[in-house]
Parts: structure tokens; C-alpha cells; sequence
């Protein structure tokens, strides 16, 4: 009788035991599941979050460079000298200005192109001129004739939000107004 309560017991037992392994097994996977999931969520939504104050920043920042390029574009002592090829009354007229953005805003990209894209006056760099000009904020300006801005990497590996207007005088192109700023300002916070 003892072999036959042991057996009885054993095929009560190993069941029950086995039974309870695998509801732990099965609570522990569904817990780690669980918390993954709630884990990722968070994660997905932190990432959401900086995308959109990123992007907040990144317009803010847009913004007001397009406002300073419209006063620039009604400028007629800057449009004077750049219809005239002048680049040396150009940089004359605008440098007090590009110091005030740089002050002010962080300018630290300007510069004006023809019509045809090439770079007429860096302001930065005013012995650096003529080549043509191909990045993507220039492009998109020029196929839909309206205002452009965007992050651009640099020829020096750095990012420069870049905005890009169509100059027009009495619905005519003259050329492309640029100002670019270093995003490091905004990548720090």
C-alpha cells in the first residue's frame, strides 16, 4: 500500500508542481512582457516629445531668420550694389547688419547668390565666391520659388539650419538671400 499512496502521490504531485513551474514561468514572461511594452512606450513617447520640441526649436529659429531676410530684401541700399556686381559696397552696407544677427541670433552663415545659384557674396567669407551652390534649401527655393529652410550638414561636418529666399524685385528674380546657423544651441539642451 505504501508503493501505491507513493504512486498516487507522485501522479498527484508531479502535475500539481509541474503545473505551478509553468504558471510561474508563464507570470514571470508575461510580466517581463508587460513591462517591456510599458517601457518602450515610454521610450516611443520621450522620443515623440523631443522630436516635436526639436522641431519646435528648429522653427522658432527659422522663423526668425525669415523675418530678418524679408527687412534685407527690402533693402534697396543692399539691392543697389548687388544689381551692380558691387560685392565690396555689398559688403560694406551689410556687415553692421550681420553683426547685429550674429549678436542677436547666432547668425553666423550669409550670403547672397545670382539668380543662377552661384554664390555672388559670402559674408562671412568674402573671398570665397563663385561657385555654384547645389544644396538641397537653395534647390527647393529655387523649383518653388518660395521661401526654403532646413538642416543641411556643412562642408566642415557641422549641421547649419540654412534659410533660403528667392529674391525678387517687381515679381523678377535677382537672386537668393541665405542666412545659416549652427545648430549645436539647440542639439544641447
Amino acid at each position: 500500500m505504501n508503493n501505491r499512496s507513493e504512486d498516487i502521490r507522485f501522479r498527484i504531485l508531479v502535475p500539481i508542481v509541474t503545473g505551478g513551474i509553468l504558471l510561474m514561468f508563464l507570470s514571470v514572461v508575461g510580466g517581463y512582457r508587460l513591462q517591456k511594452r510599458a517601457i518602450d512606450d515610454s521610450v516611443h513617447k520621450r522620443i515623440v516629445g523631443v522630436e516635436r520640441l526639436f522641431q519646435g526649436l528648429l522653427s522658432k529659429e527659422a522663423q526668425i531668420m525669415n523675418g530678418q531676410l524679408d527687412f534685407i530684401e527690402m533693402d534697396q541700399a543692399l539691392l543697389d550694389p548687388f544689381l551692380a556686381k558691387d560685392r565690396r559696397k555689398l559688403l560694406r552696407g551689410v556687415r553692421p547688419f550681420f553683426e547685429e544677427m550674429r549678436t542677436k541670433y547666432r547668425v553666423n552663415h550669409f550670403c547672397f547668390h545670382g539668380p543662377d545659384k552661384v554664390c555672388f557674396l559670402r559674408v562671412t567669407s568674402p573671398t570665397r565666391y563663385g561657385d555654384p551652390i547645389d544644396r538641397f534649401t537653395i534647390l527647393e527655393a529655387a523649383s518653388s520659388g518660395n521661401p526654403s529652410s532646413g538642416i543641411e550638414l556643412g562642408p566642415c561636418g557641422a549641421f547649419t539650419l540654412r534659410v533660403v529666399h528667392p529674391w525678387k524685385v517687381s515679381g523678377n528674380l535677382v537672386g537668393y538671400l541665405e542666412l545659416g546657423m549652427g545648430i549645436e544651441h539647440i542639439t544641447q539642451l
